[in-house]
């Protein structure tokens, strides 16, 4: 009565309703341009019309009215087949599909698996919630290279058949076979396990202590696999306490390391040379660097550094020299007939109390320095205020002369005979 009902209003998969799909999911309106097909809860009777859609890796054909497989040898590409919740009673018409990795076919009414090793590539197959029986009903999984998941869930598989057979499939990683009754076998779990020592899940995680157990289980029974979960359990709490160890270990390397950049650091840093030799004095007991280089700057103010001084009182100055550029407030130098015959920068030496001083030798009662490199020479001299240049005099023997001379640097003008 269900099947005739649906032959009454059967919906059929025409050529409009493919390209209607596609529009619909935002697909292309060429046909041979979609790589999806999505054609799930249409209630279409037969899988027809698909031939211009050659490449589609996907198809959704899942909630329809199907009762077999057909009219898909072509999809050489398709890499995914839904097929679920259909009336499809065998396997049939998938000898084409070469590049199948994913199979759905569970909620149909399949009793027998059949027609699956012609396809080379096929990696994940669901056929839950079907009608399988017996080993016979899937050693058809056996013929399939590279198949590592599979659903047999809520089937009727009974029988310690299932169990050779299951372990008969080359790449088997994981299962799921809850709701069938040979789950319910005594030890059931451990005999797959024994029987399959690759596989990985099977409705759970398989994790090496229970692997262990089943194994030793399966050689020596009860007494053995209790020794062999106690012998896995010592491994892993000796193991853990290795890691521990290693991580401390690792970690007091690592803090002794870093105790010895710094103390290094420490010892590599050099000292002010004048605030070593200030400490190394024997007649700065009971006073500071600071409070001696100020009580030399109190008896020495007017003591600075420059290029081609001399030493005031036989004793070199401490500190370093800033030179402040004085505004332009002064006529350049010009010749008797107007003519500006060069103009020199005007600065202003300052004497600062600098913490660094560039400095060759220091002479501080009961203090003496070795000479400090040729390229750090800087003898003393005395402050010189610049003075405001005279604008110069025309004169008839200047121009018998026409020679002039800057005179202390940037202080006089003067004529030379």
């Amino acid at each position: 009565a269900t099947f005739g009902l649906l032959t009454s209003m059967a919906v059929y998969m025409t050529k409009e309703a493919l390209l209607e799909s596609c529009i619909a999911n935002e697909g292309y309106e060429n046909p041979s341009l979609n790589e999806q097909l999505f054609l799930h809860f249409k209630g279409f009777q037969r899988i027809e019309n698909l031939e211009e859609y050659t490449e589609l890796k996907a198809i959704w054909l899942e909630s329809n009215g199907f009762q077999q497989i057909e009219n898909l040898e072509h999809l050489t590409k398709l890499r995914c087949l839904y097929l679920q919740q259909n009336f499809i009673t065998n396997i049939k018409g998938l000898a084409g599909l070469v590049s199948l990795r994913t199979l759905d076919i569970s909620q149909n009414r399949i009793m027998h698996l059949e027609n699956l090793a012609c396809l080379p590539l096929l990696e994940t197959l669901n056929v839950s919630k079907n009608a399988l029986e017996t080993a016979e009903s899937i050693a058809e999984l056996t013929s399939c290279p590279r198949l590592s998941s599979v659903d047999f869930s809520h089937n009727n598989l009974t029988g310690d058949g299932i169990i050779e057979t299951i372990s008969k499939i080359p790449n088997l990683l994981s299962m799921r076979v809850t709701g069938n009754p040979a789950v319910s076998t005594p030890q059931f779990r451990k005999k797959v396990l024994a029987a399959i020592p690759r596989l990985a899940y099977m409705d759970r995680p398989i994790f090496a202590g229970e692997r262990v157990a089943a194994e030793a289980w399966k050689e020596g029974g009860p007494a053995a696999e209790k020794e062999a979960r106690e012998a896995h359990r010592a491994s892993l709490r000796e193991k853990e306490l290795n890691e521990r160890q290693s991580y401390r270990k690792w970690v007091a390397d690592k803090r002794q390391e870093a105790a010895e950049r710094r103390a290094a650091k420490k010892e590599s840093k050099v000292e002010h040379p004048i605030e070593t030799a200030v400490g190394q004095s024997e007649g700065s007991a009971g006073a500071g660097p600071k409070e001696i280089i100020d009580s030399f700057w109190a008896t020495n103010p007017n003591t600075v550094t420059s290029t081609g001084g001399h030493e005031s009182g036989g004793t070199q100055n401490v500190c370093g020299v800033r030179r402040k550029e004085v505004s332009d407030f002064r006529a350049p130098a010009v010749d008797v007939d107007g003519n500006e015959i060069g103009k020199k920068d005007e600065f202003q030496e300052v004497a600062v109390k600098a913490p660094h001083p560039p400095l060759r030798s220091v002479e501080i009662p009961g203090l003496s320095m070795p000479p400090l490199p040729p390229s750090r020479v800087e003898e003393v001299t005395t402050l010189k205020t610049p003075q405001k240049i005279p604008t110069p005099v025309s004169s008839p023997s200047l121009q018998e002369s026409g020679s002039l001379e800057v005179i202390d640097d940037v202080t006089d003008f003067d004529l030379l005979d």
